[in-house]
């Protein structure tokens, strides 16, 4: 086949046929709308051009040729539908935007509160750290002191927090 052959080939209407064929299986099965639809016809005759290079007359008929390649290209097509239709139904679009806003604002508050924490009396201070992994009763114990005293040293340091703007963490 010479290169004009290609081209009026390509352009017939067996190809056509073809690839309204594929494309319609493939609106029916991902309830695709008209835009996709093009894409899907012209990633098609794409996928077609790119293989006329390797038709062998010898191997197989044109029409047996262009058949393969489009049901393949259009299997090809179905596993990217497949992927991305998964992908989106895992994840919606506001739930990531919800979640990276939650994962900003606890990232600034985190920020914030241990530079709130560095200015801490050193005694407060320890406090502080030490509630990050331990009870009060606990902390009591570790620091030989009575719990009140840990309670009285818990509410200056929610107070200081205050003052510093971090009622969120609190």
């Amino acid at each position: 086949m010479t290169a004009d052959d290609h081209g009026a080939f390509l352009a017939g209407e067996y190809v056509h046929q073809r690839v309204r064929f594929q494309v319609s299986r493939l609106a029916r099965k991902f309830n695709l709308d008209e835009s996709a639809k093009d894409d899907a016809a012209q990633d098609l005759h794409c996928g077609l051009c790119r293989a006329m290079g390797k038709f062998n007359p010898e191997l197989a008929s044109a029409e047996t040729f262009a058949s393969r390649v489009v049901e393949l290209e259009a299997r090809h097509i179905a596993r990217r539908l497949r992927r991305s239709r998964h992908h989106h139904s895992l994840v919606d679009d506001a739930d990531v935007v919800e979640r990276a806003t939650q994962v900003a604002d606890a990232v600034a508050t985190r920020l914030d509160l241990d530079e709130a924490l560095s200015v801490l009396p050193l005694d407060l201070r320890r406090v502080a750290e030490r509630l990050k992994h331990q009870s009060v009763a606990e902390l009591a114990v570790n620091l030989k002191i009575h719990r009140s005293t840990v309670y009285r040293k818990i509410a200056q340091i929610r107070h200081i927090l205050l003052e510093s703007g971090l009622d969120d963490a609190l």
